[in-house]
C-alpha cells in the first residue's frame, strides 16, 4: 500500500498523512479472489474516503453488491 511508504521514520518531518482515498472499480472488485481480494479489502478498510469508479459499466445489482461490500 502506498500509505505504508509514509511510515518510514526518515520522512516523518517532511510529510503529513492527512487521509487515505481508495478508488474501487465497481465493475471488477467483486470478481477478485485470493491475495487480490485480501489487498482490496485491506485498502477499503483503512480508507477515509472510498471513491467508486466505473459505475456506468456496472449493473444496478453489481453496484448494490459493491456498496454492501464496502460498508
Amino acid at each position: 500500500m502506498i500509505a505504508e511508504s509514509f511510515l518510514g521514520i526518515e520522512i516523518w518531518d517532511k510529510v503529513v498523512l492527512d487521509g487515505v482515498i481508495t478508488v474501487v472499480d465497481a465493475e471488477q472488485v467483486l470478481d477478485l479472489d485470493g491475495e487480490e481480494m485480501v489487498l482490496a479489502t485491506s485498502q477499503v478498510a483503512c480508507a477515509d474516503i472510498v471513491l467508486l469508479n466505473k459505475t456506468d459499466l456496472a449493473s444496478n445489482e453489481q453496484r448494490e453488491n459493491v456498496y454492501r461490500w464496502i460498508r
